[in-house]
């Protein structure tokens, strides 16, 4: 199902408890967004060999130079969930143009250590690390790599699907992901208060 249907299915089913009509799209795409991200975040082990297949991929991200660090960096092309391991919901880098070059998910910790070592000036694998939401990217990054860009495959959150995007749901069917945002809104639904019975 695509972001949207999923949405206005729920709004659809919400409308019997919202007399005051409180629920509007965007209340459902955050309520969404919370049961969704919660799901990603306790993905069973089983589904963890298939987690790619939630990702969404962006092309021609920009590589730009931090001059005051000497560092490259991309920001984050959208929020993602967070997810345990080193690079939480990002799940893998690469050039624009293939798989040609290594690109290697570490800490900024690692790379502290690793710094002119001999291992880093004959390996041309670029690392990266996440910092927040930005990506940062160890001195094998070249100028002419930055400029090409880079593909970032990462796990976003719900809201960040575009409308016809079509968003998988681990571990469940899409009518049990509906069910639960209802559960998780329908606690919060305005309350008819009119008297009728005059």
């Amino acid at each position: 199902m695509t972001r949207i249907e999923f949405q206005q299915i729920i709004k659809n089913l919400l409308k019997p408890v919202d007399n005051t009509g409180q629920f509007h799209m965007e209340n459902i795409r955050i309520a969404c967004d919370l049961v969704y991200s919660n799901k990603m975040s306790h993905i069973s082990d089983e589904l963890v060999g298939d987690i790619d297949h939630w990702s969404k991929e962006y092309m021609n991200q920009d590589v730009t130079l931090d001059a005051g660090r000497n560092l490259y960096y991309s920001d984050l092309p959208a929020t993602i969930v967070p997810i345990p391991g080193v690079t939480s919901g990002l799940r893998a880098i690469n050039t624009s143009q293939g798989n040609a070059l290594d690109f290697t998910p570490t800490t900024e910790m690692e790379m502290y250590y690793m710094d002119g070592s001999v291992t880093q000036m004959v390996d041309t694998t670029i690392g990266y690390w996440l910092q927040g939401q930005r990506i940062w990217y160890d001195e094998s990054m070249t100028p002419a790599i930055a400029n090409a860009g880079v593909r970032i495959l990462l796990i976003p959150r719900f809201s960040e699907f575009d409308k016809d995007d079509v968003v998988s749901v681990p571990g469940c069917e899409d009518m049990a992901f509906v069910q639960e945002v209802i559960q998780f809104m329908a606690p919060s639904a305005p309350v008819n208060l009119k008297a009728n019975n005059q």
